[in-house]
């Protein structure tokens, strides 16, 4: 009986501190002039809760609730942040990106990763540092490579930054998390496997092999759960429909683990596939509710992450009498060293094959906006089951991620505007959209593809009186990326003068209908 009242106060701490963490937030997204990120403020929080509980001397007793557990993270909390960074995307400018957010995101995750372990594994080789071996020095540099950018993209879209360069960094930032998990598995398998002069190739086609099934596993969900809708003619399917797209991407997430590929790959490519094919099929109500329902969800749980991020610094046994100061330091210097590398080496590789290559302001800006957060956090905390030296691994990642958090994410905003980047449009207007650079040598193959789609994926996944390009209502999600689509026409009950908040008129709506063939009629107007 102690100890469920101790894990239910220590939850209700935990609520308190979400709750404020998000009013916080918000207060601080409605202050321009304020440095201070939402994300930075829910990290200071998780510190300064994490420091109160161990000078009364209670935390052990809350250790349970306060100490992430990897399990946790990626079975509760990452899946949902992951889909709706794909299902709430605006899909038009994402893949007008395309080619050059995969650039960054696997080219540049690679690079990063290669510079960070070899530079780290040779430091330790030469005794210059603390000694890590071949796995745990490729291990930490992959883990690492992992970006969150979700403050950085909500500060770029409030200063209004040109459409391109926003979402080559938003793209980065999706595909770089599956990227750097898929990494971190292909070199956890290898190293359990017996090593020989193969190891290279037998890493690059497990990469493949995690990256392409788990892909593959999240489009064909994603597909059947739109088809089904398709078919499915019935007026009272809202439950229906709220039910589809809420367990269809756990179906997704939960068959690639099964299968030992990549949950989080699956359950974003189930995401991107749905925002295209399965959105058009819902009702206006299912669109409006599950749309903002998956962004207030991730929200809370980015927030919550960060909060978990804080607070690792006191639920987790640091080795300060083993960790190596040097080795502190040349973390610090060569992370960002490595973010301008790759930044620097994929502009220069696709720059001449954009309309408008990204200059040198931009991509002062991407090397800055790469901030490490919940994937850097959550692999290195497995890294504590599988390598000797896990415990470093995770203070290295848990030191270098609060840094970036607290000191990065508080300067990014004056640095944007050190650049004169903030007088550009906003990323979501349309017009700027379409004069946004592009990868040209790759246009006959995109256009190839679309008309495919047009011709006949979307006909056979679409229902035919949605295929006008009527899509999701616009809402801002957690990542800063704004819902694609047309807007909604405006909807009123039958009898009803005015128009009213489209979300508040579903809400309402449903409660009224309560699955009866005598719903409210709506009306556009």
């Amino acid at each position: 009986m102690g100890d469920e009242v101790t894990t239910s106060n220590g939850i209700m701490f935990l609520l308190l501190l979400l709750i404020s963490s998000l009013v916080g937030g918000n207060y601080l997204r409605s202050r321009p002039s304020c440095w201070v990120q939402p994300s930075g403020l829910a990290t200071f929080l998780g510190i300064v809760f994490g420091a109160f509980f161990i000078m009364i001397g209670e935390f052990s007793s809350f250790k349970p609730v306060t100490q992430l557990n990897a399990d946790f993270l990626f079975l509760f909390l990452l899946p949902p942040i992951i889909f709706e960074s794909g299902y709430n995307m605006e899909t038009h400018a994402f893949f007008k990106q395309f080619g050059s957010s995969l650039a960054f995101a696997f080219l540049g995750t690679f690079i990063s990763a290669i510079i960070i372990g070899t530079i780290v594994f040779v430091l330790g080789v030469i005794g210059a540092t603390y000694s890590l071996s071949l796995a745990e020095s490729f291990i930490f540099g992959s883990l690492i490579s992992s970006t969150d950018t979700v403050s950085v993209l909500a500060i770029m879209k409030d200063l209004g930054m040109d459409a391109s360069i926003y979402n080559v960094i938003f793209g980065e930032s999706i595909f770089n998390d599956a990227v750097t998990i898929v990494l971190y598995q292909t070199i956890l398998r290898v190293n359990k496997s017996d090593m020989s002069w193969k190891i290279f190739f037998e890493a690059v086609g497990q990469f493949f092999l995690i990256f392409i099934g788990s892909f593959l596993i999240g489009s064909i969900v994603a597909m059947l759960v739109s088809y089904i809708l398709r078919r499915i003619n019935n007026k009272n399917r809202i439950n229906l429909e709220a039910s589809a797209v809420i367990f269809g991407p756990w179906i997704a997430y939960l068959l690639s683990e099964a299968l030992n590929l990549s949950g989080i790959v699956s359950i974003l490519f189930c995401g991107i596939i749905m925002a295209r094919y399965t959105q058009p099929n819902l009702s206006e109500i299912t669109r409006a509710v599950v749309g903002r329902a998956y962004s207030a969800v991730s929200e809370a749980f980015e927030t919550l992450v960060f909060i978990f991020i804080g607070m690792g610094l006191f639920s987790f046994k640091i080795p300060y009498e083993s960790l190596d100061p040097a080795l502190c330091i040349i973390i610090i210097i060569l992370i960002p060293a490595s973010r301008g590398a790759q930044i620097m080496a994929c502009s220069k590789l696709i720059n001449p094959w954009r309309t408008h290559p990204i200059g040198s302001n931009e991509q002062v800006v991407m090397w800055f906006s790469g901030l490490r957060g919940g994937i850097a956090f959550a692999l290195a905390i497995q890294t504590l089951d599988e390598f000797i030296n896990g415990d470093i691994i995770l203070t290295l990642t848990l030191i270098y991620s609060l840094l970036s958090i607290l000191i990065g994410g508080t300067l990014i905003k004056p640095l944007i505007k050190r650049t004169g980047l903030d007088s550009a449009r906003s990323p979501f207007d349309k017009d700027s959209e379409s004069q946004t650079g592009k990868i040209t040598c790759c246009n006959s193959g995109k256009q190839m593809l679309l008309y495919l789609d047009e011709k006949y994926l979307y006909p056979f996944l679409v229902r035919e009186k949605d295929q006008s390009g009527y899509m999701s209502p616009h809402f801002t999600s957690p990542r800063g990326s704004d819902i694609s689509g047309i807007q909604l026409p405006k909807l009123v009950p039958n009898g009803v003068n005015g128009t009213r908040d489209l979300e508040a008129q579903a809400i309402d709506t449903m409660m009224a209908c309560k699955g009866e063939d005598s719903c409210i009629g709506l009306q556009q107007i």
